[in-house]
């Protein structure tokens, strides 16, 4: 009988220190559970100001005909996946791309909405619509297509945000001017 004693006391000692040693509610665990939620709604807030201030400065940028400006918001590696066209990879071409689109426009506006964005650590997504109306050249009819994008950005070792993969498509397809179909028949 002295042995299951001491076998039940065995067991039940151990137990009781790791019971004793639970951390209590409301107690430490809780308070450090409650620190690391406030800073990642710190770090969303702060993601989700930076992701306005980025779609403003895009919209600038774009606008205005910059290449060179719409390009310094990516990463060096950055990858950009547009409709119908291969994956474009790397801030240059990302520029260069940029630059042909503008061109073959007189005048540009884009109307950027994000729906949804999330940050963890160093990596952040923006997922969103847009409505983009150009005009090929002055005088003539704008063209108006609707569309969705998905941005992964990466905190920059200065502290910013920089695209990193940038995925944009139409919701319908583009339809070109009378006057361009009968181009492509010829």
């Amino acid at each position: 009988m002295k042995s299951a004693k001491l076998t039940l006391l065995l067991w039940l000692v151990p137990l009781l220190g790791l019971v004793s040693c639970a951390p209590e509610e409301g107690g430490e665990e809780a308070a450090d559970t409650q620190e690391m939620e406030m800073a990642m709604t710190a770090d969303t807030e702060a993601f989700e100001a930076a992701m306005i201030e980025a779609r403003a400065a895009w919209k600038a940028a774009y606008e205005a005909g910059d290449a060179a400006a719409v390009a310094a918001m990516y990463t060096d590696d950055a990858m950009y996946l547009p409709t119908e066209a291969p994956m474009i990879t790397g801030k240059a071409a990302i520029e260069q791309a940029f630059g042909e689109v503008i061109a073959m426009t007189a005048s540009r506006g884009i109307t950027i909405n994000a729906t949804e964005s999330g940050v963890t650590g160093d990596m952040g997504y923006m997922v969103g619509n847009y409505t983009l109306t150009t005009t090929a050249e002055a005088g003539a009819e704008p063209t108006t297509v609707e569309g969705k994008y998905v941005t992964i950005t990466k905190r920059a070792a200065d502290g910013t945000w920089k695209i990193h993969v940038h995925m944009a498509n139409y919701n319908q397809p583009v339809q070109m001017p009378a006057e361009e179909m009968k181009k492509e028949e010829m």
